[in-house]
């Protein structure tokens, strides 16, 4: 979802979970997730941005906000991610 965010924040401040999901490119396709697989990844990740990205729901459709980030600041949130998820299983 990091890697994919960059190139979509640069034209809009918003993404919508379906475009997550469904999108050529998007984490869901490359990954096969799930809906809910996208959005407890999504989830996780506006725990570790501090509501910097924030997944909101209006009117019943799901989307991820991106607020003062700039494409440079994805990359330390995916290690970021990748630190906690194996912090949480490692065995």
């Amino acid at each position: 979802m990091l890697c994919y965010a960059p190139g979509i924040i640069q034209q809009r401040r918003v993404l919508s979970v379906e475009d997550c999901i469904h999108r050529p490119g998007s984490p869901g396709q490359i990954f096969k997730l799930d809906e809910n697989s996208v959005v407890e990844l999504l989830e996780m990740l506006e725990g570790i941005t501090g509501g910097t990205l924030r997944l909101q729901e209006t009117a019943g459709i799901r989307q991820l906000y991106f607020a003062d980030l700039s494409a440079d600041d994805f990359l330390p949130l995916a290690y970021q991610l990748l630190d906690q998820y194996y912090a949480r299983h490692d065995s």
